[in-house]
């Protein structure tokens, strides 16, 4: 009731002005230079209710100032452009400063195979995959025993750390990545650590020393075994789109702690229900995560914390995957596996309430591990971990694919509005999102950076037709609107006046015998048909 009242306040407020140019109440804004400027201390809510109700009444409306001094204004005019507005595009890249740039898109220019190079040395690791793992496991230590950590910055220090891992019989690996100014993403810090020694690798100054150093002499290399917990996801793929690196010789510390209680435990759940580390350890590892696993891992430089949290995810990892194998190689546990009726592992005994296991096996489907068809596999829990492990080393990056629209509606802003779009509104968004992609594309640059799913929801609803209506819609315009408004202009119209309608539709059911092979606006039609949105 009172966010009604307030909105009706807000609604009153700003028809004065766009009639009168005067206000009679002063509580939320005052008028300098016939721009309508509202108070900093309006909520958030409050905010976003002005920004609505100046789009529904035609007023140009923007946000100025920083920090607590940040506001809304309004105008009946349109607002005159900074020279700070008007910029190129794409827009400088943070990892552009550094002494190296990083080329993403190099292995995709040369044309990199969609299948494992080493594909035949992993398979030869699973046909003869042990039975039992001769493992040096650190008998009460806890996690306790002291560290020496490395910064990896220079040339000089990667050669050093490159012969000292040559080595050594196993390595822990992980990576921290950065998606909001590249498409694909990029690695920007690389941890390895042995028993002794932690490496923090800067992957931006050194991306291009990286693969030469480390590709073939290391992570290719079958007599070391790569330990990593989750590799699947993001660290492996991302090691072969960034450095061409392919993995030989995995063991994942997650699928092999999925083969004893059935689902995929965080590092932290890892550690704490096999006591791998000490309580104040634990502790700090986990503030640590809540404030640094999703920061900027592109800002340099680097702080002494977001060190030592890459630090902490794998300096006990080898110790991890030491008290796994020995559980795993204890008699009587596979049957957890065995014994289930539906192919499906489940937890195990394990009492921690932290583990965070949902009763109900709906919500807990993807969580499930499928049970191998190998029964020869099956038959040794280290055995089966192992292959699993082996075979997640296969995992090489792929190129992701174009936005179809079982993608694009997928989009959270279009699931959260689009109960309120109508077939030409629902038609200009897809369009707009097939734009913003192809741009993402080009630059290299993270689509939501470049003009979120929201602005794009604001131009399919009012349809401008013009700059200065885009420019009523949402002000400051994304850079990438303002280079290339005409290209958009053109598509918001075609959504507009229908050029997109049943026509496309008709055209692909003459040839497709199927919704699935429809051309993917025919699809998006479909797809508004069924949701009775025309």
């Amino acid at each position: 009731m009172k966010k009604k009242f307030r909105r009706n306040e807000l609604t009153k407020l700003l028809q004065e002005f766009k009639e009168n140019g005067k206000i009679s109440c002063d509580t939320y804004a005052k008028i300098r230079e016939e721009v309508l400027e509202f108070n900093a201390s309006l909520e958030s809510s409050e905010r976003s209710m002005v920004h609505s109700i100046s789009g529904e009444l035609g007023l140009y409306h923007w946000s100025c100032g920083i920090g607590d001094q940040r506001h809304i204004s309004v105008s009946k005019n349109a607002p005159p452009e900074d020279d700070d507005d008007i910029c190129s595009f794409p827009l400088p890249k943070a990892q552009d400063a550094f002494r190296i740039p990083v080329d993403t898109w190099r292995y995709r220019e040369e044309g990199k195979t969609n299948e494992h190079k080493y594909k035949d040395t992993v398979n030869n690791l699973i046909r003869t995959a042990p039975t039992s793992y001769t493992f040096n496991y650190i008998n009460g230590s806890n996690g306790t025993k002291s560290r020496q950590l490395k910064v990896i910055t220079t040339i000089e220090s990667l050669h050093e750390m490159a012969k000292d891992l040559v080595c050594v019989n196993e390595i822990a690996v992980d990576l921290e990545a950065n998606n909001k100014r590249s498409y694909d993403g990029i690695c920007c810090l690389l941890q390895i650590a042995t028993r002794q020694v932690d490496y923090v690798i800067d992957a931006i100054a050194l991306h291009d020393d990286l693969a030469p150093l480390l590709a073939s002499t290391v992570f290719a290399n079958e007599r070391i075994l790569k330990v990593f917990h989750s590799c699947e996801s993001l660290d492996i793929p991302s090691l072969h789109r960034d450095f061409g690196c392919y993995i030989v010789n995995c063991f994942d510390t997650q699928l092999a702690a999925a083969c004893l209680c059935g689902q995929y435990l965080s590092l932290i759940n890892c550690y704490r229900a096999f006591g791998v580390v000490s309580n104040p350890i634990l502790e700090q590892h986990t503030d640590l995560k809540a404030q640094y696993q999703n920061c900027d891992w592109l800002v340099r430089p680097l702080s002494h914390e977001h060190i030592q949290y890459a630090r902490l995810d794998v300096a006990y990892l080898l110790e991890l995957k030491d008290a796994i194998v020995k559980v795993l190689s204890a008699p009587g546990r596979y049957d957890l596996i065995l014994q289930t009726d539906d192919n499906f592992a489940f937890k195990d005994d394990l009492d921690n309430d932290d583990l965070d296991w949902d009763d109900n096996e709906e919500d807990n489907a993807d969580f499930r591990l499928p049970i191998s068809p190998n029964l020869d596999e099956e038959a040794d829990a280290l055995r089966h971990a192992w292959c699993r492990s082996q075979r997640a080393s296969l995992r090489i990056w792929q190129p992701k694919p174009r936005p179809e629209p079982k993608i694009a509606r997928q989009d959270k802003a279009f699931k959260r509005h689009r109960t309120s779009l109508g077939y030409r509104e629902s038609v200009c968004f897809y369009l707009l999102y097939i734009w913003r992609d192809n741009l993402a594309r080009k630059f290299d640059e993270s689509a939501y950076s470049l003009c979120s799913s929201e602005i794009l929801i604001k131009f399919a609803r009012h349809l401008p037709m013009n700059a200065n209506e885009l420019r009523r819609v949402f002000y400051p315009l994304p850079p990438v609107v303002r280079c290339d408004m005409q290209n958009l202009l053109s598509l918001i119209r075609k959504a507009a006046f229908c050029e997109y309608s049943s026509h496309d539709f008709l055209l692909g059911q003459q040839h497709c015998s199927s919704n699935d092979e429809l051309s993917p606006l025919a699809s998006w039609y479909v797809f508004l048909r069924s949701q009775r949105i025309w």
